[in-house]
């Protein structure tokens, strides 16, 4: 949510961290030629950390896991109301699993 600029925590350190979100992905649009056309308009900005987000959002996350333990547990819920727990998987990193939940507002998770 902080790099969609959808974080709902409206704070002063709140207000610092999206701009220089801002600033950086300002950074890379006008450091990448082929998208600074694409991104121009007064909402590019936003349109471009979403779609990093959609591009990076796998790598994220095996970062975010890359240091769990080795008997760490990942509780995936499921369509059928159950719980699965995946264990020895390093929380997801030896898997293709990427949580999908930050589709959805952060107020209802």
């Amino acid at each position: 949510d902080i790099i969609r600029g959808r974080d709902l925590w409206e704070h002063q350190d709140m207000k610092k961290l999206q701009e220089h979100l801002d600033k950086i992905f300002k950074k890379i649009r006008d450091t990448i030629p082929d998208i600074k056309t694409k991104y121009s308009d007064p909402d590019g900005i936003t349109t471009l950390r979403n779609d990093w987000w959609t591009a990076n959002r796998d790598q994220i996350w095996r970062a975010i896991t890359c240091e769990a333990p080795f008997d760490a547990d990942l509780y995936i819920p499921t369509t059928d109301g159950k719980t699965r727990a995946w264990k020895g998987y390093q929380c997801g990193r030896s898997t293709n699993y990427v949580p999908v939940d930050d589709y959805i507002p952060q107020r209802l998770r």
